[in-house]
């Protein structure tokens, strides 16, 4: 039985919508397939795949306790079978939404950028592979 391969989408939407995307790619015809979507999300644009733990982690917008808009990264589980993604946890980064996210070469921390406010931040990943709390900032 061959392994499936598949490709993540992320989006801009609300979190009662879809935002995030997965696809099933078969590769001796070149097409996708819809193999799962997920809401619960603010416009989770950008998304990065650790395929040997089988985590996807995205940005997210959320709010302060005042309103104001801020980061935040989700970690999800992969089913390899299905595609399906469990949510393990969603955490605050910078103070400011973000636009991109990367795990360090380590697989310890995630990187997250913000345009808005001009930075960068680094945040703590758990061996179990959720969101941590964020390590560092700078602008």
């Amino acid at each position: 039985m061959s392994q499936s391969l598949y490709i993540f989408a992320g989006s801009y939407a609300e979190p009662e919508n879809s935002g995030v995307y997965v696809y099933r790619f078969a590769e001796n015809t070149g097409s996708l397939t819809l193999a799962y979507e997920y809401q619960g999300l603010k416009n989770p644009t950008f998304l990065n795949v650790d395929a040997a733990k089988h985590r996807l982690y995205a940005i997210s917008e959320g709010t302060d306790a005042a309103g104001k808009k801020i980061g935040e990264a989700a970690a999800f589980a992969i089913d390899a079978a299905t595609g399906a993604l469990n949510l393990l946890n969603k955490a605050a980064t910078v103070e400011a939404p973000t636009c991109h996210i990367q795990r360090d070469p380590s697989g310890k921390y995630l990187i997250v950028a913000s345009y808005h406010g001009g930075m960068i931040g680094l945040v703590e990943l758990t061996a179990e592979g959720h969101v941590g709390k964020l390590a560092d900032v700078k602008q």
